[in-house]
């Protein structure tokens, strides 16, 4: 059985309990910080990763639509298109309607996507190291349960 969590309110930047969005962000820039650290090993970020998953699950996809996917603007993820292409990992391809560039991953945007999935894992792992299997897997229910009514 894991230990109970310390019951104290976590302190927000004005003092006294932080509430739920604080927390969330908190947890946010340690999972994130961590990730981004481990995945500079690559040459990536945990945003070109999550662009790079999302390509490998919806190959066309346009970079206006991976933008609001990632959670970046257009002209960032422009940006990291140019990047993810000048790696290799990506490949833009005109749809033949308008500006519209259609993305696909490369054989080596799978690899690198493999590699880093590997990376974020173990990440994953080092900070949800206190919680154990059964709450690690509630924790993803619930956080997707929020998403989807988000």
């Amino acid at each position: 059985m894991a230990a109970e969590p310390d019951a104290r309110p976590l302190d927000g930047p004005a003092g006294g309990d932080a509430g739920l969005p604080y927390l969330i962000a908190r947890v946010e820039h340690a999972i994130a910080g961590r990730a981004n650290l481990a995945l500079g090993a690559l040459g990536l970020t945990i945003r070109q990763m999550g662009a790079l998953d999302i390509v490998s699950r919806n190959p066309g996809i346009s970079s206006v639509e991976l933008a609001r996917q990632v959670l970046v603007t257009r002209q960032t993820m422009n940006s990291m298109i140019v990047d993810l292409t000048t790696k290799g990992a990506i490949n833009r391809t005109p749809t033949g309607t308008g500006r519209t560039i259609a993305l696909v991953l490369t054989e080596e945007g799978k690899t690198l996507l493999a590699k880093a999935r590997e990376i974020a894992e173990k990440v994953e792992r080092e900070v949800l190291g206190s919680l154990d299997e059964d709450e690690t897997a509630t924790l993803h229910v619930l956080l997707r349960k929020i998403l989807s009514s988000a």
